[in-house]
């Protein structure tokens, strides 16, 4: 995809339906407007605030208006709103909070539109558009991800990789940027997959990296792989337990696990025959690293 602002994923109206309930059920509700919608909602908390709000971006209004008929019938919900996201507003939210990020002493994350000198000696950028994926680097899921990377990746290591939900593709082209021989990429939303080709062109990566629309789930992965990564959420990550840890030749990354579902998810991938050997949070987001314990059975190599 050429890098212009034409063809700039975010240049999209999109139907944002937000839900008002109690923060204590901020996390019931999302994965109810999860299963309903088709849509990954996005929680707003306040700090010492006993509410929440969860947004739902629809890139067709009737999609929408049928999501908003159906929480009607949901009682956690205490109150709803729509409105119209404009690119202008887009661009807007991202510009005031998404800047520079050095991450693991070798990346550095420029927003696209940001104006910065050459990065330090040892340094590489990648520029990021993140149209409406939300992979910027700036959350503890996808930095804790990012950190790793930068620990494991070395010219021509990992020989093989799969970013499972890649979202803006920042894993996949970070991996790539600094040495993963090739990458697969995989996501369920159109959206999300016209972001991340953006930005691999961007980044003069997409000739090792193929981006194929797949869920997790349904069309999970083929072949197994050096290295895999996915930064889903817990739910999600312990139904495809099986199908990711079969994925993974030697190394594993999850990330977007709340602290309480750690010891959880954890526990699912080392009945897949995965050892945990590194754990980090924030307080209340987690990310996980396994290696695999024994050898699998030989199968066709990615």
């Amino acid at each position: 995809m050429k890098s212009s602002s034409s063809a700039s994923p975010a240049a999209i109206s999109w139907t944002v339906v937000t839900l008002l309930t109690g923060a204590a059920h901020a996390e019931r509700l999302a994965d109810w407007a999860r299963e309903a919608s088709g849509v990954e909602p996005v929680q707003l908390l306040k700090p010492r605030d006993t509410r929440a709000w969860l947004d739902l971006y629809f890139k067709e209004a009737g999609d929408a208006q049928a999501f908003l008929l159906a929480s009607e019938r949901q009682r956690l919900v205490l109150g709803r709103a729509v409105r119209i996201c404009r690119p202008r507003d887009w661009q807007r939210f991202w510009r005031k909070h998404f800047h520079v990020l050095t991450v693991g002493g070798r990346l550095r994350i420029v927003p696209e539109w940001s104006r910065t000198g050459k990065p330090p000696r040892g340094v590489k950028d990648l520029r990021l558009e993140p149209g409406l994926s939300f992979g910027t680097g700036t959350h503890f899921t996808t930095r804790f991800c990012l950190e790793r990377l930068a620990a494991i990746c070395r010219p021509g290591h990992p020989r093989s990789m799969l970013d499972a939900g890649t979202g803006s593709g920042i894993l996949a082209i970070a991996a790539v940027r600094m040495g993963a021989a090739k990458v697969l990429a995989t996501d369920n939303d159109p959206q999300a997959l016209a972001a991340a080709r953006h930005n691999a062109s961007r980044n003069r990566t997409a000739a090792r990296i193929r981006f194929v629309a797949a869920d997790v789930i349904a069309e999970p992965p083929l072949g197994r792989f050096d290295l895999v990564c996915a930064n889903l959420y817990g739910p999600l990550l312990l139904e495809a337990a099986p199908a990711l840890a079969a994925a993974t030749r030697r190394t594993l990354l999850l990330s977007g696990i709340r602290e309480i579902e750690a010891d959880t998810v954890a526990d699912a991938y080392a009945a897949e025959g995965l050892a945990e050997t590194v754990r980090d949070g924030d307080g209340e987001w987690c990310g996980l690293e396994f290696t695999r314990l024994t050898p699998r059975r030989r199968s066709r190599e990615v």
